[in-house]
């Protein structure tokens, strides 16, 4: 679950930015203390997609999503024509699974790959210019050194 453990380490350092930045900071001892992760603390909640959310990795990822205590607002479960009726469970509830030919990545935060390399090739640039955060587990932009890497190496 590469692209969740990425996802949060990318949180967890643009919380620690803010957390410099902000001159009401909480002494370290304090965040110790209180028993959970800094990802957990945060205030902010996000909206999600997960694109393959029927297939075995994407219901994978929805469940670590939960595990992890992910800071999800809304989830949008995206699959093709053939999963619609679906729905896919988290936190309790039942989304419904919705036609990715059809959304609006405007409407997202995050959006996490796992539906194939042909799916991301037509889809993540789309997601990426409606200003969505796109986390690819498929190997179609593995070796282009056309991605923008947000760690260093």
């Amino acid at each position: 679950m590469l692209a969740i453990v990425l996802m949060d380490h990318y949180l967890r350092q643009r919380a620690q930015n803010a957390d410099v930045k902000s001159s009401t900071r909480t002494s370290p001892r304090r965040r110790a203390v209180d028993g959970r992760s800094r990802l957990q603390r945060m205030d902010r909640q996000f909206r999600v997609a997960v694109v393959g959310a029927t297939g075995l990795v994407g219901e994978t990822i929805i469940t670590v999503l939960e595990e992890r205590g992910f800071p999800v607002s809304q989830l949008h479960a995206l699959a093709s024509n053939r999963s619609l009726g679906r729905s896919v469970s988290f936190r309790g509830r039942s989304y419904p699974v919705q036609e990715l030919a059809d959304f609006d990545f405007a409407h997202c935060d995050f959006a996490l790959f796992s539906a194939g390399a042909q799916v991301s090739r037509e889809y993540a640039p789309r997601a990426v210019a409606a200003g969505c955060l796109v986390i690819d587990n498929t190997s179609e932009f593995r070796y282009r050194g056309t991605c923008r890497w947000w760690y260093r190496r």
